[in-house]
């Protein structure tokens, strides 16, 4: 058997139930293309993401007020230094969350991305409702990080692939770890509990129309019937185990801090098909690491 039983799946018959709209109307199949189209932000709709395609924008409801979310790419094209906050000719729509003040960025990164003072390595970074998240695989060597095949074409690709105790920053494996825990992550940044990466999983199964969760996470480069709404961009950089380098280009897996002290086995969760998994596996195999703002 290749891996363990899942415990949580996400997808379209997804323990959270059937994928649907985030937008209700007395017509069930009216779903808004445009910010006119949009409608009010009350309490019937509070926390609701909507992706509006004729616009190629995102809106979340909160405060009673639609905000504008930014992406990576708006963020990259702002000369300040942090987010770019963006406007609307609408009165109705701010985000004072994400400022041109917001000391997010590390000083002198180039705004939009994360930028790794260890070893000067640079990162796109993406919003998914309340969380920030790095839009591509840490790629931070140290021992036990491998490349995948040992060829590091693909490291520049996949990013690297770590060991759990390597990707905790932990000599052993029974020593504590309390959240949000850095591990290997840059400052600033930790590796993703289970819950998070729950809430992650939770959030686009409840905002991404019809599309399987795993497939809304995939970059278009992996699949390129996926739209890649939310801007993870996650691709197929596979996994190192006892029998080698494995499954690129066909699954993606990414470690959590969570761990099961009864088995020794650690939690990491797993893009496969459309998909997004939870699993349990042993602490020797190497998977990818996406890091989460503090």
């Amino acid at each position: 058997m290749r891996f363990t039983k899942y415990i949580v799946a996400f997808g379209c018959a997804a323990l959270l139930g059937a994928c649907s709209s985030t937008i209700s109307s007395d017509n069930d199949d009216f779903s808004p293309q445009t910010f006119s189209e949009l409608g009010k932000c009350n309490n019937s709709n509070k926390g609701e993401m909507v992706y509006l395609p004729k616009d190629n924008e995102r809106y979340l409801c909160e405060n009673g007020e639609w905000k504008q979310l930014v992406t990576a790419e708006k963020i990259s094209s702002s000369s300040t230094t942090g987010f770019k906050e963006e406007t609307s000719s609408s009165s109705n729509i701010k985000d004072d969350s994400f400022s041109s003040n917001s000391t997010y960025q590390e000083k002198d990164c180039e705004s939009g991305y994360l930028c790794d003072a260890r070893d000067g390595s640079k990162y796109k970074v993406t919003i998914i409702g309340n969380q920030v998240w790095m839009a591509e695989n840490l790629n931070y060597k140290t021992e036990n990080s491998y490349c995948y095949d040992l060829a590091d074409v693909y490291c520049k690709k996949y990013g690297s692939l770590y060991e759990w105790i390597t990707a905790m920053a932990i000599t052993n494996e029974n020593d504590s770890i309390t959240n949000p825990h850095q591990g290997i992550c840059p400052s600033g940044w930790h590796i993703p509990s289970y819950d998070e990466f729950f809430d992650l999983a939770d959030y686009v199964d409840k905002n991404n129309g019809e599309e399987g969760v795993g497939k809304s996470l995939k970059s278009k480069e992996w699949d390129k019937s996926s739209i890649d709404k939310f801007g993870f961009a996650a691709l197929g950089a596979g996994l190192h185990w006892n029998i080698g380098f494995d499954y690129k280009d066909s699954d993606a897996y990414f470690w959590s801090t969570k761990r099961d002290g009864s088995n020794g086995n650690n939690n990491y969760w797993t893009i496969q098909r459309d998909s997004f998994s939870a699993d349990w596996e042993f602490t020797g195999n190497a998977y990818s690491v996406r890091c989460i703002k503090d």
